[in-house]
């Protein structure tokens, strides 16, 4: 009986932790942010036995054999993390960069002039997790003063991931609470870099 119960006391653990973890890979960018750590760890690894093998290697007067598979293997295994570095690399470099295959959203919204500074604490405070959010590769605020607009100037990596971050704005009702203090509907423009 009383096996019984630990039995199904796990189980029942089990579940849950299924679901923080379930619940854990839907907030936005956290796959990213685990395949960015899992990418990292692999390259640590790798200059760390580096590192080991090689010193072992000439402080036995160059007799030493022991890590050199897992050197290798190491090497290997960071070779297909290669894409994923050049990609990180060139999008961390400019927004707008000439490698850089981003798309810009120019978003214009149109505050009242009473609601303007309201509208912009309210940016101040919501675009450094927009700049973390998966896609993202830099935002802009700029104010046109003759006609009290604000415009986003977004870069970001495809139109789809921008979309999705909308999404994901609407769902929390950010968006909700940005459009009550507008006059009107934000437009949304989107362009693709040329090579002139």
């Amino acid at each position: 009986m009383c096996m019984g119960l630990n039995y199904a006391g796990s189980i029942k653990k089990l579940k849950v932790g299924k679901k923080k973890v379930e619940n854990i890979l839907k907030e936005p960018d956290m796959k990213d942010k685990l395949i960015h750590l899992l990418c990292t760890t692999l390259l640590v690894l790798f200059f760390g036995v580096a590192f080991s093998v090689i010193s072992d290697h000439f402080g036995k007067g160059a007799a030493a054999k022991d890590g050199w598979l897992t050197l290798l293997i190491l090497a290997i295994l960071n070779l297909f993390n290669f894409n994923y570095w050049k990609e990180y690399f060139s999008s961390s470099s400019s927004p707008v960069g000439q490698n850089s295959l981003s798309i810009l959203v120019l978003a214009e919204f149109s505050p009242s002039s009473q609601k303007m500074a309201r509208v912009l604490e309210f940016f101040e405070k919501l675009l450094p997790e927009t700049r973390q959010y998966s896609g993202c590769r830099g935002v802009e605020v700029l104010t046109e003063s003759e006609t009290g607009r604000i415009i986003l100037v977004e870069y970001w990596e495809t139109k789809e991931k921008f979309i999705a971050y909308k999404d994901w704005r609407t769902e929390t009702g950010v968006f909700d609470e940005l459009l009550a203090m507008l006059d009107s509907e934000p437009v949304f423009r989107f362009c693709d870099h040329t090579r002139i």
